[in-house]
């Protein structure tokens, strides 16, 4: 199923993403009254389905969990997720920006549904993964993989108690080394293409470039990734980073 965006300058998008199961359908009315930005409301139940609201300039499209963590299997008939079947593709008139939204395990699941016929184009090129999930680095080696083999970035959004919030995608590996692991903006943990990744209960403010990395890089040559800010809650209040 594809759902059009209004075409806009790329460098004007604004999304938000949370994690799942951080959302509650009241927002949904509130957050539609908002113009001018993409909100991926992480996820909350309803008739027993696990449901990612995702909010465009006001309008609501929901995207329903497809396959149930250990904790929301059946246990007895009529008690447990009840799964959804589409995989819907969301993207600019212009087809530049396109994006999917695969909640927790339906990233590890589906996510080859989204890759599907890449090389002509019909793919997607970014995939928000709304989690609550303790095998963060299951995910994110994944993502790590995918973004190379792929061409896609993925922005996964996690549990405070469980960490692993992250933007993963390809970038010069010289400049994650010495720029983003040295300046305290990810871990050295292995995870070669990730960019930035929260600390406790975090809030990241980045930009990222949907154009790849140039190589050999031109002397004009600028990294994919900028980070605008990073909020830590403290003290029940929102403290600059």
């Amino acid at each position: 199923m594809v759902k059009g965006i209004e075409k806009r300058s790329l460098a004007d998008l604004r999304i938000i993403c949370f994690p799942e199961l951080s959302f509650a359908e009241d927002f949904v009315s509130e957050i539609k009254k908002y113009n001018g930005i993409i909100t991926i409301g992480g996820s909350f139940y309803k008739d027993n389905f696990n449901i990612c609201p995702v909010i465009i300039n006001g309008e609501y499209h929901p995207v329903y969990k497809i396959n149930p963590s250990y904790l929301e299997q059946e246990v007895e008939p009529g008690k447990g997720m009840k799964s959804g079947k589409d995989i819907k593709i969301f993207m600019t008139k212009d087809k530049k920006f396109k994006f999917g939204v695969l909640v927790c395990l339906d990233y590890l699941v589906e996510r080859f549904r989204l890759y599907q016929h890449q090389s002509n184009g019909k793919g997607v090129n970014f995939i928000f993964n709304p989690s609550y999930n303790r095998d963060t680095e299951r995910f994110q080696k994944t993502a790590d993989t995918d973004c190379l083999n792929y061409h896609v970035d993925i922005i996964q959004t996690n549990a405070k108690e469980y960490g692993g919030t992250c933007i993963i995608g390809v970038e010069d590996r010289d400049f994650i080394r010495r720029r983003l692991v040295e300046g305290g903006y990810r871990r050295d943990d292995g995870i070669t293409y990730k960019l930035c990744e929260a600390k406790g209960e975090m809030t990241i403010i980045a930009e990222l470039n949907l154009n790849g990395v140039e190589r050999p890089k031109s002397l004009g040559a600028t990294p994919r990734i900028k980070i605008i800010g990073r909020y830590i809650y403290d003290k029940a209040d929102w403290q600059y980073l």
